[in-house]
């Protein structure tokens, strides 16, 4: 069996002139955006052009760039379908129209915040493949035993999940990335990231590569490379994404879900020890952050990221280092999206339930899908009441909102149902 292997030609534009020149870097408390000449002034001219636009420009601490625009437009959202349904901040590709087809588009997520079903949704309703900055989760090419690129010029990714199964997009590919700053149970030192630092991760993944004999021969399983021997860290280039969904989940059954994620991968290496320890119940969840609380507790106090009011601020929030992890993240995915220019659609996961059509048809409007596949059920996510005091789900989001910057706070208020923010 062989796949077909599609060459995409890289046009050299006004803005990249085919290099992927990266914007210039910025300070991780700032990321203002004037300083930008071409592409900002050929932004601000369409910006102009359109008569019903309203836009704003923040900094990252002031806020992000918005955009409205009536049905008479030429920027890339239907004409029939209102701009306010997507939560835009840049609304024009910063590579132009001459920039390369497909385009790569990320799904940026917490790790646990729906990607999983995003994905699914994505490929199985448009019948197109998706992909992933992580070989590890793709297809391998039974002839070579390695990942298959989007791009044959960039082999280092990002990668085709499944296209032995599906064609890839003629427009879009959604690519899923969790990019960095997430880890459980490592300290702010080790998590906390500059805005540029993050970026590199959002394009990091890792690809496989086929065992091979002393001979150099493929070895074959079952008429297939074993691939899953070596895995080698990745990094591709910055121009090759153009726009970003940036998908964001109710933080306390994110974090939950966290705990649960961790629980079934010990219970895979029969761990019985650990999922003692820890059982899947409110009572293994709280004793599970208690343990992670007084592990990150000296590095909290050691920590040059972390101040006094901060340390105050940490008590009394049970896993108060998974809810400091979360806040940090989507402050620094909304910056990444600004320093890149970036058309972003900000998808909160639980619209999923509240109002599936319109969250489905936002999704493939911003990314240009067919539809052309089966729409797979959404199965309602579990709220987890019971893992959290009331006190305790208000003191963590006024911990949220300390760290979050103040565009952040405008996404992320609405899960601050006891208004523990406003104390």
């Amino acid at each position: 069996m062989t796949f077909a292997k599609k060459t995409y030609e890289l046009v050299p534009t006004r803005d990249h002139g085919g290099t992927g020149v990266s914007p210039s870097p910025h300070s991780p408390h700032s990321v203002a955006l004037g300083g930008r000449t071409t592409r900002g002034s050929l932004l601000l001219c369409v910006v102009l052009a359109c008569g019903a636009l309203t836009a704003f420009v923040r900094g990252v601490r002031g806020g992000g760039f918005g955009a409205d625009c009536g049905a008479a437009s030429d920027l890339p959202w239907p004409a029939h379908i209102p701009s306010t349904s997507y939560k835009f901040y840049y609304p024009v590709d910063p590579g132009g129209v001459d920039f390369r087809w497909p385009r790569v588009a990320w799904i940026m997520s917490f790790p646990n915040s729906g990607t999983s079903y995003t994905m699914q949704l994505v490929q199985r309703a448009s019948n197109r493949t998706g992909g992933s900055n992580y070989g590890k989760e793709c297809d391998i090419d039974p002839e070579d035993g390695k990942n298959f690129p989007i791009y044959d010029d960039s082999p280092s990714g990002p990668f085709l999940s499944q296209p032995g199964k599906w064609a890839a997009p003629d427009r879009y590919v959604p690519v899923k990335t969790h990019c960095g700053g997430y880890t459980t149970g490592s300290g702010p030192d080790k998590y906390t990231h500059t805005v540029r630092s993050f970026q590199e991760s959002c394009l990091k993944g890792n690809i496989v590569l086929p065992d091979r004999d002393e001979k150099g021969k493929i070895v074959k399983a079952r008429g297939k490379p074993n691939s899953m021997v070596e895995k080698v860290d990745t990094l591709y280039d910055a121009s090759l994404v153009q726009r970003a969904v940036h998908i964001i989940r109710d933080p306390f059954n994110n974090i939950v879900s966290r705990f649960h994620l961790e629980q079934h991968a010990h219970s895979k290496r029969k761990e019985t020890e650990w999922t003692d320890k820890f059982p899947n119940s409110p009572e293994g969840f709280k004793a599970w952050c208690a343990e992670q609380d007084t592990i990150n507790e000296k590095e909290d106090s050691k920590s040059r990221f972390v101040d006094a009011e901060m340390l105050k601020a940490f008590e009394g929030v049970p896993c108060h280092g998974e809810f400091h992890r979360y806040a940090q993240w989507h402050n620094l995915a909304l910056a990444v999206t600004h320093r890149m220019r970036l058309p972003t659609h900000v998808l909160h996961y639980e619209t999923y339930e509240t109002d599936f059509t319109g969250t489905y048809n936002d999704l493939f409007f911003f990314l240009e899908l067919p539809r052309e596949g089966e729409v797979p059920e959404f199965l309602k996510g579990k709220v987890y009441e019971d893992y959290f005091s009331k006190k305790e789900r208000m003191k963590a989001m006024q911990l949220v909102k300390m760290i979050a910057e103040p565009e952040t706070w405008e996404q992320l208020k609405r899960y601050d149902v006891y208004g523990g923010s406003a104390l």
